[in-house]
């Protein structure tokens, strides 16, 4: 297919969304449209130009890597029957030699920027489709697409371009990978706590339900270190960030003291209601023997707050869509993790299961898990004492 002017090569090119750079067989650009512009960072006179001086040299030797050895040599090399020379070399059949010289079979000689309107966009067979990262005149980086069509035999031994920006869809299959790796870290979580569960109940609960928690606590410190290895988090979801910790902070103590609150308040009712609940003789407050499980609890509920928001939650939002994709998010992360409290009793789920949820939604406003500690801690704590579980 032939284009007789440069309008028509503008008439297509130049409503194209995608890049397309003409350059002709001496290395020279002789036509971009605005896409190859924005996608490429470049302003200012382009046509006219080497080709060279429109890209970094670090980005140069990426394109000679790609294309050596594909039809065409990239920078520099030989270029045989209609083939081209990038820069430098000799091109017999309708080539060039530099980016001045002598063309032969139908070439140039020295001139820069002249477009070959008859034979640009010849049938041609594709030189190479590659992708690599792009480094922006302005410092900034995309990964690229790039394909490449010889001219063809008979012509200037030119090439053209077809520019892809894939930064977007790049950065969608990272999140895809990441959002994989999290679910299936977080599933294998879930399902050997309650593997580990049914099997002690099958033996009879040979030993306290304390020394559980340590193996369902150490599963899911190993999970955490395995999402913080091999994924982006947390720095890509900043839920550790400190950014409006000091707000937080004071927010969630004022919470976690309404909280305590309401337990007491609640115990007191419980107790002149229903005092079968409790076993007779039992104090209001029993503090117990300090045990490990209390001394590493806060390490517990830190571990806890990242799986349950940075990790689980903020991965469901990706995979949820519509307005409710929040509350969804919330409530599905926080039944998951009460589930992980079935040896504690059907009373201490549900009461996990809330005070996660009321945590999910605190969270949706502070996008910050350090202040969530403090309420998770203090009532996390204050369900044993005052007997509940």
């Amino acid at each position: 297919m032939a284009f007789s002017s440069y309008g028509d090569i503008e008439s297509i090119a130049g409503k194209m969304s995608d890049g397309v750079v003409l350059i002709d067989g001496c290395g020279v650009v002789s036509y971009i449209n605005a896409g190859a512009r924005r996608i490429l960072g470049l302003h200012g006179q382009v046509v006219g130009s080497d080709w060279r001086s429109l890209i970094a040299s670090g980005d140069q030797k990426k394109i000679r890597d790609m294309y050596h050895g594909g039809g065409c040599s990239g920078v520099s090399g030989d270029c045989h029957g209609g083939g081209r020379a990038g820069v430098s070399g000799d091109c017999h059949g309708g080539g060039c030699s530099g980016v001045s010289g002598d063309c032969h079979g139908g070439g140039c000689s020295g001139e820069a920027g002249v477009l070959n309107k008859n034979s640009i966009f010849a049938a041609v067979p594709p030189c190479s489709d590659r992708s690599f990262v792009y480094t922006c005149p302005d410092g900034s980086r995309k990964n690229l697409r790039i394909s490449a069509l010889s001219t063809g035999e008979g012509g200037d031994g030119g090439t053209v371009l077809r520019v892809l920006d894939e930064t977007e869809l790049v950065r969608m299959r990272l999140m895809q990978r990441e959002a994989m790796l999290v679910y299936v870290s977080v599933t294998l979580f879930l399902c050997a706590g309650i593997f580990l569960y049914v099997i002690w109940e099958l033996l009879g609960r040979p030993y306290e339900g304390s020394l559980l928690t340590r193996f369902i606590e150490l599963g899911g410190l190993f999970t955490f270190l395995f999402v913080a290895r091999y994924t982006g988090f947390p720095l890509s979801i900043g839920a550790l960030r400190i950014k409006g910790i000091k707000k937080a902070v004071l927010v969630d103590a004022v919470i976690a003291a309404a909280g305590l609150a309401l337990l007491v308040l609640i115990k007191l009712v419980l107790l002149k209601t229903s005092p079968g609940l409790f076993p007779p003789g039992a104090r209001f407050w029993e503090w117990g023997t300090p045990d490990p499980s209390r001394i590493f609890y806060p390490v517990t509920v830190v571990v806890q707050e990242f799986l349950a928001r940075g990790a689980l939650h903020e991965n469901l939002l990706r995979v949820f869509t519509g307005k409710k994709k929040e509350g969804l998010a919330i409530v599905v992360s926080s039944l998951i993790f009460s589930v992980l409290h079935i040896h504690k009793g059907l009373v201490y789920m549900i009461c996990a299961a809330v005070l996660l949820g009321a945590l999910g939604f605190l969270y949706r406003r502070q996008r910050t898990i350090w202040g969530l500690c403090i309420p998770h801690y203090v009532l996390g704590m204050a369900v044993g004492f005052l007997g509940f579980a």
